[in-house]
């Protein structure tokens, strides 16, 4: 069994043992704005003199940059990071995310029951 290295902000906790957080891969991204979408103020409705102009909610696409944090490539070792930093990198196969996230009362994150591979077996 290949060893677990956890790479979020986070503990991870899968199966019962909490895996600490060992450090943190992060992925930057450049952000271009592709359309918008516009609707009435939702606060002031029945305002018209609100001045606000109605609500522009922007779309925008996520270009994936540099990863940093990431520890080199050990084949004995799995390495929990974000859905994101998985994404930036394609060509790790020892890459992999929480799924099947469990959750509190409150709907706060306190586990998952299951590890999620982002590349093709």
């Amino acid at each position: 069994m290949p060893s677990i290295k956890n790479f979020t902000p986070h503990s991870i906790t899968l199966g019962g043992i909490t895996y600490p957080s060992q450090g943190v891969a992060r992925v930057s991204t450049t952000e271009t704005l592709v359309g918008h979408i516009y609707r009435e103020c939702p606060v002031h409705v029945d305002d018209t003199e609100c001045g606000c102009g109605g609500l522009e909610v922007p779309i925008v696409r996520q270009l994936l940059g540099e990863v940093e944090g990431l520890p080199s490539f050990d084949a004995g070792a799995l390495v929990i990071v974000s859905r994101m930093v998985a994404m930036a990198c394609p060509d790790r196969s020892d890459l992999a995310c929480p799924a099947r996230l469990t959750r509190d009362g409150q709907g706060r994150v306190t586990g998952a029951e299951a590890l999620e591979s982002v590349f093709t077996l």
